[in-house]
Parts: structure tokens; sequence; C-alpha cells
């Protein structure tokens, strides 16, 4: 069973949502016995019942910590996925046993081992840890060294990690800001920025990072840049100067995103005199450059981020409490958010559908006609039903026609693909002319707001 399943099966629909709606309502026993807790860790050994297991084993905390601690020292438990869970359980109980579970597998031959030793040795926040998070920050796999970074910036949201670690682990991911992660992408510079924002202010403030012989620079340039670091003109300029004439075609990474980078940061240190840049590049041939230069020019009208605004607003007042500009913006995000990930199919699936009506609407005022007429033709496609806010009445359109539908949707995902991006920019540049709607206080994380006002067991 999978997404056509669910698209075309109301059951199917109906039993998700009951194992969703199960696991949110989850709560412990209130006399728990260890017999109980030993019985839900042998859960976690069936894939059909794992998650609920988790869940509950959470919410037990502390006490479940020994019967996990016997499920480590169990042959039955050894699989790298199951190592994995358990630990992730221990971290905020058993630190000690979770670090001396993790040391011994930092140096195994299997990646994935040494991933989930960097993850939890980091998560745990120790001092006595940092010896070996230095190790694996030496890994070959880049993957390891992404996974200390995440544990890293666990610990700190968890406030697991003391003053020392805090330190330490500063001092080794900004040495890591100018290295190539082989198969992942090095994003240590965001850890930095949350690890010491003041620190991170001063020391990306100069040319031993910001340089054009740096790999990593345009990660640094979007660290600054979601943080509100402002960073100085000279040495972007130079950034700018250097990657804007090798930002052409196909193959000009990472240039495109340095241009992008650059031009944010500039927007938001100079304001008005980087304008007539910013309009010239609305038309460049990089998604990347196009998008940032509205970008730009949004954080010159004085917004910092329209769509994540937007989101916001919608948990707070609801989609009927939000004004006809948001509406535009939030149906327009959601529809390339929703096609971008998933297709068309996927747009009608979840409850972005629930507002096909507006959203075609929002996208006749975006003028983008690749998305307005795809979507305007899907909605014939799929016939009256496709304008039904209910879910499960609209996706009865789809009954018997997943395939027949599919092949409709595929010609009209394709030309919208081929704008690259260009709604993207059409929103900002609609929030600036409209800048009065959209004044956000401060930016928020677009993929968890997005999460929590739209999630079901399939979005």
């Amino acid at each position: 069973m999978g997404f056509r399943e669910f698209i075309t099966n109301r059951l199917y629909r109906k039993k998700l949502q009951a194992e969703f709606d199960d696991i949110q309502n989850i709560q412990p026993p209130a006399n728990l016995g260890r017999p109980y807790i030993n019985k839900l860790v042998e859960r976690l050994l069936s894939e059909k019942h794992t998650k609920a297991a988790q869940v509950e084993l959470k919410l037990i905390g502390r006490d479940a910590a020994p019967s996990l601690l016997a499920a480590l020292r169990d042959p039955k438990y050894q699989e790298e996925a199951m190592i994995y869970l358990l630990l992730e359980l221990l971290v905020p109980h058993s630190p000690d046993h979770v670090a001396a579970a993790a040391m011994p597998l930092i140096r195994s031959s299997s990646s994935s081992i040494r991933k989930t030793a960097a993850l939890h040795l980091a998560s745990l926040g120790r001092d006595d840890s940092v010896p070996l998070l230095a190790e694996l920050l030496n890994d070959v796999n880049g993957y390891v060294r992404a996974y200390v970074m995440i544990g890293a910036q666990r610990a700190l949201a968890e406030g697991r990690c003391g003053e020392g670690f805090r330190r330490s682990m500063y001092e080794l991911l900004l040495a890591q800001c100018d290295k190539k992660w082989e198969v992942a992408l090095n994003d240590a510079a965001s850890a930095v920025v949350e690890l010491d924002r003041a620190r991170a202010t001063v020391d990306f403030a100069s040319e031993r990072w910001l340089s054009p012989s740096n790999p990593n620079v345009h990660q640094i340039l979007e660290a600054c840049n979601q943080t509100g670091i402002l960073l100085p003109e000279k040495l972007v300029r130079r950034l700018l100067d250097h990657s804007l004439p090798l930002a052409i075609g196909e193959r000009c990474y990472p240039h495109q995103y340095v241009v992008g980078g650059a031009l944010e940061a500039l927007a938001r240190r100079l304001g008005e005199q980087i304008k007539p840049l910013l309009e010239e590049l609305l038309a460049s041939d990089q998604e990347k450059i196009r998008e940032s230069a509205a970008k730009g020019l949004a954080k010159i009208a004085g917004l910092e981020d329209p769509v994540n605004y937007v989101i916001q607003r919608a948990q707070k007042v609801g989609f009927e409490g939000l004004t006809a500009p948001e509406r535009v913006v939030y149906c327009g995000f959601l529809f390339d958010a929703e096609v971008c990930n998933g297709g068309i199919m996927q747009f009608f699936g979840n409850t972005s559908g629930d507002r096909a009506v507006e959203t075609l609407e929002a996208l006749r005022v975006l003028n983008l006609p690749e998305a307005f007429n795809g979507l305007d033709t899907a909605m014939n496609l799929v016939g009256p039903l496709s304008r039904e806010p209910d879910r499960d009445m609209r996706l009865t359109a789809f009954e018997g026609r997943y395939d027949e539908l599919q092949a409709g949707f595929e010609p009209l995902e394709h030309a919208y693909y081929a704008t690259k991006g260009l709604l993207r920019q059409r929103i900002l540049l609609y929030a600036v002319a409209n800048a009065d709607h959209f004044q956000s206080p401060s930016p928020i994380e677009t993929d968890k707001s997005l999460g929590d006002a739209t999630s079901t067991p399939m979005d």
C-alpha cells in the first residue's frame, strides 16, 4: 500500500487516519510494571508496532531505561536501525550508558553505524565525548560528519550542552566550514551560528571564510542571511564579482548560490543602494539568483519572509482570517510546494486540494500561465469534484482513474517545472507590492510551520 492506494482507496485512508489518531492519543497506563515495559520494547522489533511503541516509551521516559539497556545487550536488537532507536530513546535518561554503547561504534566499518554513534554521542552534549566527535569530524563519509553537527544542534536545542561542550563544538565545526564533505552537504556554518551567534558574527566577517576559494562560502552566506548577521560589504562584493560571470549555464554550481547569498547579504547591508542590481537580476537565467533578487527586494521593503509570515498567520487566525493578499501568497506557496514535491496528484491528495478553487484564483493573480493553466486543466480533467473541499469526497473522482489522470497531469507538471521557480519569484514580488499585509516581526522555520499547519497522515 502507498500513495496510489491513499488517493484511490477510501478504506485505506480511513485506516491510516485511525492509526494516526491512535498514536496521537497514546497514554501509558498509570501503574507501570517492568513486564509491561519489556513488552513495549519487544514491540519495537515489529514493523507494524514500532512507531506506537516508540511514542509510548518516550512518554514513559526514565522508567523505560532499564528495559532499553537490557535490549542493547540482547542479540535480537543488534541491527543498525534498532541500535539507533534504542540509543535515541536512552539519550535523555541514561547518558553514561549511551556513551558507553556508542563509543565502540565510532570505528565500525559500517558508515551507518558510525553515523549512529556520531549523532547520539553529540546529542549528549558531554565534554568527555569531544575528542571522539573530533575524530568523527574527520570521517571520510560526509554524512558521519553531518550527524555530528545534527547531534550538537540537538544537544543545544534540548538544553543538554554545557559551556565547555558548546565552545569546543563551535571550534570544531568552524574548522569544518571550508572542508569538502564527500556525498553530503556541508552545512556546518548553520550549527556554528546556533552555537554562538556573537562569535560567528565576528569570525565569518573575515577573509578567512568569505573567500572565493572557500567551497562552502555560499553556506556561510546562507547561515548569516537566515539569522540576520550583517557581513562586510567589501568581502561580499568580491564574492559577487567573482561568481556572477561564472553563474551561467547548467553546470555553474555553486556560483549561482554564491551570487544569491551575496545579493541577500548586500540587500540587508545596503538597502536601496543595491535595488537597481536586484531588479536587473530578476531576469537572470538562474533560478536561485532570480529568487534571491526577489528576496532582497522584499528585505528592502521591510519584509523578512512573507511566506513564513503568512503561514504563521494562518495558524493563528485560520485561512478565513487571512486578508486577500495573504491568501494569494499562502495558496501560491502551497501549490508550488506540493507540485514540486509530488506533482499535481499530491496537490489534490493532500489538504492543499481543499483550497483548489482559492488556489486557482491565487495563480490567476500571480499571473504565471504555466501554473494557472496547469491547475485549471487538471481541475477540468478531474471534473466537478476537483472543487470539493472535503478530501474524501474529492478523491472519489480518482477511484479507478489514477493512471488516466496521472498521464494527463504529467505534461502540465513538465510545463510548470520548466518555469524554474518563477512562481516563487512572483509570490515574493507580489508580497512586496502589498507590503503592508506582510510585516513580519521575525523569521520562522518554513518546514516546521507548514507541517504544523497542514499535517495529516499523508501530508
